[in-house]
């Protein structure tokens, strides 16, 4: 497999995607956010390392960074002002002074930059990709294997405990975590019904073999009729990325000893303009008995990680899953694609591309930072080395 040649010819100015003003309850905007000349990490300390990021998950946890009177509650970091962005991604090693990284390396982190190139100081938080997981397009690791890929299959799988014939319901099914929960419900024999929030999500949707019933939310007079409707004997799980008050709606409509799965309360985020409805209906669960359950999946990283890891390129190479990526080129468009998400524009998870991938074939860039979407590529067609086995770290 090819790799880029080390050290790299930097052809302009090292940037980064900077946050200047805090969204303090209001939808983000491109304005929130700066593109500035970045140190290029020349004279590395002992245990630094210089990364050049090659694919940012751009991901609608990163709003409560930027939220002053929340993220002290969630117990995450408020980000500085005039300080670059950070989030998933997978990266080069350019250069390292620490024993564990070398150039040339492939590394993945929860904290990556939205830097063209960047210094980590000690190495916190990179974990070197070895053996098998180094051969596979790097696109897999920040989409069918990275974190929100994760979040949908660690939810699923091992909270929820799904048996076969059970209704399940998705909401912001096709997004980074919804496409993924969607067919692992199909795969486990489950009943699907996926919710989306456009009719162009509605028809793609409507594609998929694991898709029983579906429908767009805004496009239907009342909610809690249209799953009375489909779901008369009520919901058995949940799968929710919304919150608010759909998931008020829900919770009338849940069978005895249905699971409410948290995957992210995107109407809290700062997603509506104006104050967002909250959920009223909580002593209804009682009646049923039934639960929420909301989890953070940094905390299942290190016990289950490769686990899921299996699980995916297993079923990959049955070829019963794939992963569909909005893929947006060029760092500077990170802040329009952060509030493309934020406001449901994207179609498939969404990746900004900082530099060359040369693992990459035939991926097609979409325009969803500018407002136009256009349909995400598909993954390529798994070239997996044979009795593949991973046994390195996860990461961290």
């Amino acid at each position: 497999m090819a790799t880029p040649q080390f050290p790299p010819q930097l052809l302009t100015p090292p940037v980064a995607v900077t946050l200047e003003s805090y969204a303090n309850g209001r939808p983000l905007e491109p304005q929130n956010f700066a593109v500035q000349p970045a140190h290029a990490g020349v004279g590395l300390s002992a245990n630094d390392v210089l990364i050049q990021p090659v694919y940012l998950s751009i991901d609608t946890n990163q709003y409560f960074r930027m939220e002053q009177s929340v993220c002290h509650r969630l117990g995450v970091p408020l980000l500085e002002l005039g300080k670059p962005v950070a989030g998933y991604g997978v990266a080069y090693v350019l250069e390292s002074r620490h024993d564990q990284f070398a150039t040339g390396d492939v590394v993945i982190g929860l904290a990556i930059p939205w830097q063209s190139c960047a210094v980590v100081r000690g190495g916190h938080g990179l974990t070197r990709l070895v053996g098998p997981l180094r051969q596979l397009p790097l696109q897999w690791h920040v989409g069918v294997l990275g974190m929100h890929a994760f979040t949908a299959w660690y939810g699923l799988t091992q909270i929820a405990n799904p048996k076969p014939g059970e209704k399940l319901l998705i909401t912001a099914a096709t997004g980074g975590v919804g496409q993924m929960v969607v067919q692992l419900g199909g795969i486990l024999g489950l009943d699907v019904v996926a919710v989306v929030g456009s009719s162009l999500k509605l028809a793609h949707l409507k594609q998929s073999p694991y898709v029983t019933d579906a429908f767009n939310y805004f496009a239907v007079a009342s909610q809690s009729h249209v799953l009375s409707q489909l779901f008369p004997n009520g919901i058995d799980i949940f799968f929710d990325s919304v919150g608010g008050a759909f998931l008020d709606d829900v919770i009338i409509n849940l069978n005895n000893n249905a699971r409410v799965i948290l995957g992210g309360l995107m109407s809290d985020n700062g997603l509506l303009r104006g104050p967002t409805k909250g959920v009223h209906r909580l002593a209804l669960l009682s009646a049923t008995n039934s639960s929420i359950h909301g989890f953070r999946i940094q905390d299942y990283i290190e016990s289950h990680y490769m686990v899921f890891v299996q699980d995916m390129l297993q079923k990959i190479r049955a070829g019963q899953v794939t992963y569909e990526l909005d893929l947006v080129q060029g760092l500077e468009n990170a802040p329009k694609a952060l509030v493309g998400v934020m406001e449901g524009r994207n179609l498939g998870k969404c990746v900004v591309q900082v530099s060359e991938d040369p693992t990459a074939t035939g991926s097609t860039a979409t325009t969803m930072a500018t407002g136009r979407l256009s349909t995400p590529s598909q993954p390529p067609a798994p070239h997996l080395p044979p009795g593949l086995a991973v046994a390195s770290a996860p990461p961290s």
